[in-house]
């Protein structure tokens, strides 16, 4: 079993990789995507911890809890990490 490490950025957000983030399907606002591309991330996404010890839940160890939309979009433009926060 790995874990990818998360990169810390500031005291209360860390860089996430989106591969850990489990992803909850939902469609992409083009306003939110174009807002990501020209201004970037203003506000971290707020994750928590999945209960469990499936491989699915040691490979996608992370729920979203706010920023669902954010994280589609940051996806949908190739992003590979997102902030994260508190």
């Amino acid at each position: 079993m790995t874990t990818k490490a998360v990169e810390v950025c500031e005291v209360d957000c860390a860089m996430v990789p989106l591969d850990q983030i489990e992803p909850h399907g939902v469609d992409v606002r083009s306003s939110l995507k174009t807002s990501l591309e020209k201004v970037g991330q203003r506000d971290p996404v707020k994750l928590r911890l999945r209960a469990g010890t499936s491989e699915k839940a040691v490979r996608k160890g992370l729920v979203i809890e706010d920023g669902r939309h954010r994280i589609a979009a940051a996806e949908s433009l190739g992003w590979k990490a997102i902030r994260a926060g508190p």
